[in-house]
């Protein structure tokens, strides 16, 4: 009897057994299958975790260079003079314009003073010719009679303040000008001084 059970055991560990091993043979198989397929045995494959490289190369190739901007030149550097000299230049250029423009003014003031000034006929003057010899010319009184002599001399003499005022500033052409601006104007006022004196010669010799 005791024979019998033990037979029996030794049957059922001996098939026990026998399905062990047939499970071990099944699974190497299994786990080479996988190998092959790429596939491990604790997680499946993860599509898209890394770009490929062609994808790499791909992305790559189709972004546009970076191309740094060249330094521009600054305008100091593109005259070669400063922008503070180039105004200043240009404030001088103007300042000339205006000077030069002063003294053609002036000279069309003058031209018509003295092309609409007439001499008067008869002057007055504060005392009245003598017979002694005495050949000093006085002093023209203030009367309606030489109001013109009085008004054209005081618009010369108002030419010879304004032309006083334009500066020459070392400016040669300038200073030409002023120049030969005064001494016409002075010219002028000799005039009136002559022909005051031919009048009261004239008067003179008349009261004789």
């Amino acid at each position: 009897m005791a024979d019998a059970v033990e037979d029996g055991e030794s049957t059922e560990a001996s098939e026990v057994s026998a399905d062990e091993d047939e499970d071990e043979d099944q699974g190497p198989n299994m786990s080479s299958l996988l190998d092959c397929m790429g596939v491990s045995d604790n997680k499946s494959p993860i599509v898209g975790d890394s770009p490929s490289e062609e994808q790499t190369v791909a992305t790559t190739s189709t972004e546009e260079p970076v191309v740094e901007a060249e330094a521009q030149p600054s305008s100091e550097d593109a005259a070669g003079i400063a922008p503070d000299d180039i105004q200043q230049q240009y404030a001088q250029h103007q300042a000339r314009v205006e000077r030069l423009e002063t003294l053609d003014t002036l000279q069309s003031k003058l031209e018509r003073l003295t092309s609409s000034f007439i001499f008067p006929t008869s002057l007055d003057f504060q005392q009245q010719p003598n017979t002694d010899g005495t050949h000093v010319v006085p002093s023209l009184d203030y009367t309606s009679t030489n109001t013109p002599y009085h008004a054209h001399a005081q618009s010369l003499l108002g030419l010879l303040v304004d032309a006083d005022g334009v500066s020459s500033d070392g400016d040669q052409e300038i200073r030409r000008r002023r120049k030969e601006f005064v001494l016409r104007v002075e010219a002028e006022l000799d005039g009136l001084e002559r022909e005051k004196e031919r009048v009261w010669r004239a008067m003179a010799e008349g009261g004789r």
